[in-house]
């Protein structure tokens, strides 16, 4: 039974045109054929393989985890001054040699601030997209996970060594844990000395990214320390979807995928205010549970995985 599962995931996944060998979708499809030892090779000539490139390499031994970017600055419904920002990084970016004639030298470090599922790590996959870069993302929780002293400074350090010396785009999230204001005071507990020594390890760093892009992201711009502002380049700001925001992204989202009773007035109210990536998660759910289920979608299925999405994001605030 899974076996045909599996087949069936395949044939999927061939007549929607996904490609990307590092995609979860692919990983999760390889770790279930292991079950079949006489099928595996059958099985795995129809997975595409990935390519070394050198960037896993250079990730190694950091909190760094490689990303594959799916979707493009175009794919994305934003705000325009969002959208004209990110595309303001991608012009410059690319007319570096030019820019250096002048004196002058494209962004290198960009603060993405705004609420869960807005599109922050949707826009630094985009933004690799179109530089032709890989992306690679690290979540606070992986620059602490030893707990012993000095292990926060030691992986920053770790990190930066591969954003200098491996070009590519470079997303740090929950950035807010790590250079928020510093108490002034003298810190009297081993977590704040050990949270201070990291911060202070992490903007000697900022100050030279080499040839790469780095992102800070945050849901919390307003309490950044001072010395992180005068590193940044560009601020972008990343807002709720509007009403006509997020018809226009089910839309794009859907692309051909036939909707039984569409209402785009309702799929609009549906995601009214939630964020870009939210609202893509709760699409993208809908179409593989129709698919799975080998039933029409209706316009009342994918309201409903729209509306999940949003009910779990608000449940698991902080």
């Amino acid at each position: 039974m899974r076996h045909a599962t599996v087949v069936h995931l395949i044939l999927a996944a061939q007549r929607s045109n996904l490609q990307d060998p590092r995609s979860p979708f692919w990983s999760h499809v390889r770790s279930i054929i292991l079950d079949y030892p006489s099928l595996e090779p059958q099985l795995r000539r129809h997975i595409p393989e990935a390519k070394d490139d050198g960037f896993d390499q250079a990730l190694r031994n950091t909190a760094f985890q490689r990303i594959e970017p799916r979707h493009g600055l175009d794919d994305m419904v934003l705000a325009p001054e969002t959208q004209k920002s990110l595309r303001s990084v991608v012009d410059e970016r690319q007319a570096a040699e030019r820019l250096a004639e002048h004196g002058l030298a494209p962004p290198r470090l960009l603060l993405f601030h705004g609420a869960p599922g807005t599109g922050k790590t949707m826009a630094a996959g985009a933004i690799a997209k179109a530089l032709g870069l890989p992306c690679a993302v690290a979540s606070i929780e992986h620059v602490w996970k030893e707990g012993f002293m000095g292990a926060g400074a030691n992986n920053v350090s770790k990190m930066f060594g591969a954003v200098r010396s491996t070009p590519g785009v470079y997303l740090l999230d929950e950035a807010d844990a790590l250079v928020s204001r510093r108490s002034p005071e003298r810190p009297e507990s081993g977590a704040m000395l050990e949270r201070n020594a990291t911060t202070n390890t992490l903007l000697k760093h900022l100050e030279d990214v080499g040839p790469s892009l780095v992102i800070l992201a945050t849901n919390l711009a307003k309490g950044l320390d001072d010395a992180i502002w005068r590193r940044i380049d560009l601020a972008v700001g990343f807002q709720g979807a509007t009403a006509e925001q997020a018809a226009e992204l089910v839309a794009r989202r859907l692309g051909a995928f036939h909707v039984a009773g569409y209402d785009a007035q309702r799929i609009a109210y549906a995601g009214l205010a939630m964020g870009h990536a939210d609202i893509a998660a709760g699409v993208e759910s809908a179409m593989r549970a129709a698919i799975v289920a080998r039933e029409p979608l209706t316009c009342d299925a994918l309201i409903g995985a729209i509306g999940a999405r949003r009910r779990s994001q608000t449940e698991n605030a902080p």
